[in-house]
């Protein structure tokens, strides 16, 4: 469930624009053109029927056996942070590593808070999702985070290759407890780490919440 080849290259190519426009210094008649082009392309793609997720789409998700180790897996194509099929998200890569999620993360000049730095939210974006695959896909369960705290170690430079890797620390009840870091994986130096509360909520209890 990786992603619809086409869409996935449509999104990837206007994450790319998005990324080269804030890079840039481009003069006003390049941008004019984009800007009329991408109006003229969102009037063409409202013609089209929406897409909706909904309850029974997560609870066909949830059924589905874990991966197998080293297996690539995403939450849901249009994902803010691992869809492949969202422009406007990070396209982190995510596997499995026994009972840990491992992402993988390049964080483009559109992340970046401090020049040259990327921003603190993309970086926690990236923990919510790592420990929602630990709570849902490893786990089988659905919920919602609670609370999380990230502790910031080191710079996350842009461009870097940065590994993000989380599991499960302890279960009370519907409290899940999970631990994540993430560290810079060329040199293996720790950037940053995180412990999230999730709580379990059946998914029949989210029929509400789809309304």
């Amino acid at each position: 469930m990786l992603g619809n080849g086409a869409r996935v290259r449509t999104a990837t190519a206007l994450r790319n624009l998005g990324h080269r426009l804030v890079e840039h210094d481009i003069d006003e008649a390049l941008l004019e053109r984009i800007a009329a082009l991408a109006d003229e392309l969102a009037e063409s793609v409202i013609r089209f029927p929406s897409v909706r997720r909904t309850v029974g789409d997560l609870l066909e998700e949830l059924s589905c056996p874990p991966p197998c180790d080293g297996e690539a897996m995403d939450h849901y194509p249009s994902c803010p942070v691992s869809g492949q099929e969202n422009p406007l998200g990070l396209a982190v890569t995510v596997r499995r590593d026994g009972d840990d999620v491992v992402a993988t993360a390049v964080f483009d000049a559109g992340c970046a808070g401090m020049p040259g730095v990327t921003h603190g939210g993309p970086v926690a974006a990236v923990f919510d999702d790592v420990m929602g695959f630990v709570l849902s896909t490893l786990n089988g369960l659905s919920g919602f985070t609670a609370s999380m705290t990230v502790s910031y170690r080191a710079p996350v430079r842009i461009g870097v290759e940065v590994e993000f890797r989380g599991r499960l620390d302890r279960r009370e009840g519907r409290k899940l407890f999970i631990e994540a870091a993430a560290h810079d994986k060329a040199s293996g130096r720790l950037l940053a780490e995180a412990q999230g509360l999730f709580i379990e909520v059946p998914v029949e209890a989210l029929e509400s919440v789809d309304r």
